[in-house]
């Protein structure tokens, strides 16, 4: 969730210049899709229920009226689901992250790692894997530019364990990468200087026990 206590914090981060936010193209695609089917969902689910609502005898002004959201909703739902999803990018855009079209490159490296079961993969024609591999070559291009700087958050077991090999440093979820020492001390001047009064009130207070 884009709204999520972690997101929030890591966009606090990038406005302060703690980060500066990386997302390859096969990473952004899955979590447009996955928005996308998820608020399918929700809009279905929605459209059920109101039709549920309806489904009895007799008429009035508010059944009208819910009649006409019902329809509504119905013609709508595919510009909804859209527009929701796009909150991603709009997000990314908010937070000037680095969006990593496809290259050439890339994507012979991934088919050569597809062919040759190198890393990501654990073997060759391995096909529900292709995508990992075509973020592994992004997150390779990005480690040559940034070296050690360069942290990683993977749910992925397989693809972070390869990531882990290639020297990268690698968290399962953002919550513990902000909960990480360099994370943390990143953010310990830039939650101080936003909150300057209270940090004063609180000293204060302290001296005077």
């Amino acid at each position: 969730r884009l709204d999520s206590p972690e997101f929030k914090a890591l966009s606090f981060m990038v406005k302060k210049g703690c980060v500066c936010l990386h997302v390859p193209y096969i990473v952004e695609k899955e979590f447009l899709t996955y928005l996308e089917i998820e608020q399918r969902k929700k809009i279905v689910s929605a459209i059920k229920s109101i039709s549920s609502a309806l489904n009895y005898e007799g008429t009035g002004e508010k059944t009208n009226d819910l009649s006409v959201i019902l329809e509504k909703l119905k013609a709508d739902e595919k510009d909804i689901v859209t527009e929701r999803s796009a909150s991603f990018i709009d997000w990314l855009n908010l937070n000037s992250a680095g969006r990593h079209p496809l290259t050439l490159k890339q994507s012979e490296g991934a088919l050569e790692a597809y062919f040759n079961g190198s890393p990501p993969l654990k073997e060759p024609k391995t096909r529900k894997h292709i995508p990992d591999s075509f973020i592994y070559q992004k997150i390779m291009e990005l480690k040559s530019n940034f070296g050690n700087d360069l942290t990683v958050v993977i749910n992925d077991g397989d693809l972070r364990s390869a990531c882990e090999n290639a020297g990268i440093l690698c968290f399962d979820e953002l919550s513990k990468f902000l909960k990480s020492e360099n994370a943390q001390e990143c953010l310990k001047q830039p939650i101080i200087d936003v909150n300057k009064q209270q940090v004063l009130e609180y000293t204060l207070k302290l001296v005077a026990c």
